[in-house]
């Protein structure tokens, strides 16, 4: 085979003891279908120099590939035993910078007991009915159209049934496109990480009803189990560990004493009524004078224009 190259750069104004720096993108072509190898060349060509300088074009490289869909704007609200996950639409007018289309596919449901990336579960996928994909479409997600100063947004919304009241959960929705054929380019998603929510199914009580039993869990909270790699704690620092007050109203105070009456700390719980934690309270059992808290049986009083609550929890290392 005879390979032979030939380089043109230029003109250039290149003063003296001065120093021009070129970028070279090797690039080839291949025929495939009614395609000629020049086609397919032309198309490479075109995405090498906007991966080196992203569309619009400033003159500034860049040096980044074509980007997935925006997350949709995502929403969250516990109730007994249950979340409820609503999104909206908004992906699915972007235009691809790179394909200069509009090529959103679907959206993708997650869910984590975690929050660690790598250890999402998919709940759902939910993509256009064309010619690509599975065709399931959107309306088991009971699509609502709203307008709002003449605009028109779709919402989405998925329930998330059985699950147990006082666990936290995280939850995140993505959005996915149909790649790029003609490059080979597989489809691209968002990361679950830009909506991830947190959020603890329960009941509590409503702002007209009297408080009800507050749980603490885990109870007895104990040192020596494994509770990060149970996806309960963030990390393995005194400072990570948990304990969650459940089932309280969504404005309250709670004050946590030893068995000898002497307070050891006071957490002030105020969450909006649409807050994904607002009848949950999390302590992470480091005293109000900033030291890890002894093992034991304590006293915790929750104060609240609903009335008040005294229960207990234990501490076993």
């Amino acid at each position: 085979m005879d390979t032979r190259y030939f380089l043109s750069f230029g003109p250039f104004d290149v003063p003296p003891d001065s120093t021009l720096k070129l970028t070279l993108a090797y690039i080839g072509g291949q025929p495939e279908g009614d395609k000629s190898e020049f086609d397919d060349l032309g198309i490479n060509a075109r995405w090498a120099r906007d991966v080196y300088d992203n569309p619009p074009a400033d003159g500034k490289p860049d040096f980044e590939g074509p980007p997935p869909p925006p997350a949709p704007n995502m929403e969250i609200t516990p109730a007994d035993k249950q979340v409820t996950i609503r999104w909206d639409n908004s992906p699915e007018s972007t235009l691809d910078k790179f394909s200069r289309i509009q090529d959103f596919q679907g959206y993708r449901v997650y869910r984590s007991r975690s929050g660690v990336l790598n250890e999402m579960e998919m709940l759902g996928e939910y993509d256009k009915v064309d010619d690509f994909g599975y065709n399931f479409g959107f309306a088991a997600l009971n699509p609502e159209m709203k307008i709002d100063n003449g605009d028109t947004t779709v919402w989405y919304t998925y329930v998330d049934k059985g699950l147990t009241n006082g666990e936290f959960l995280y939850y995140a929705v993505t959005a996915y496109d149909s790649g790029f054929a003609p490059t080979g380019l597989e489809p691209l998603e968002s990361s679950p990480i830009i909506n991830l929510k947190r959020v603890a199914p329960s009941i509590g009580p409503a702002a007209s009803e009297p408080i009800q039993e507050v749980l603490v869990v885990p109870n007895p909270y104990r040192i020596n189990e494994n509770y990060f790699e149970q996806g309960w704690e963030r990390g393995r620092n005194d400072t990570d560990r948990r304990i969650d007050f459940t089932n309280l109203p969504e404005k309250c105070t709670i004050r946590i004493y030893t068995i000898a009456g002497d307070l050891v700390a006071l957490l002030e719980h105020d969450y909006p009524a649409r807050s994904a934690i607002k009848n949950r309270e999390s302590w992470n059992m480091i005293s109000r004078n900033l030291q890890a808290i002894a093992s034991g049986i304590y006293l915790f009083a929750v104060e609240s224009a609903q009335g008040k609550y005294v229960g207990k929890f234990t501490i076993a290392y």
